[in-house]
C-alpha cells in the first residue's frame, strides 16, 4: 500500500500500472479466501481501498492534464 503523497508522484501510465497490480491482487485474495479455511477479510477491504484512492488520483491527474 502506497500513501497518497507518493501515489500524487507517479505518472499517469505508472498509476495505471499500480491500477492493474491491484486489482489482480484483490482477485488473487478474494480468490484464496473464499478457497481457504483461514480468511484474512481485513486485506479485502484494504486492497478496495487502495484501488479507489488509486483511481481517485489517476481522475485528478486527468483533469489537472485537461485544464
Amino acid at each position: 500500500m502506497k500513501k497518497t503523497k507518493e501515489l500524487r508522484d507517479l505518472s499517469i501510465n505508472e498509476l495505471e500500472a499500480a491500477l492493474v497490480a491491484q486489482r489482480k491482487e484483490l482477485y488473487n485474495l478474494s480468490q484464496k479466501n473464499s478457497l481457504s479455511k483461514e480468511r484474512q477479510i481485513h486485506r479485502v477491504g484494504a486492497a478496495r481501498k487502495d484501488i479507489a484512492r488509486t483511481l481517485t488520483i489517476l481522475k485528478e491527474a486527468e483533469l489537472a492534464n485537461k485544464s
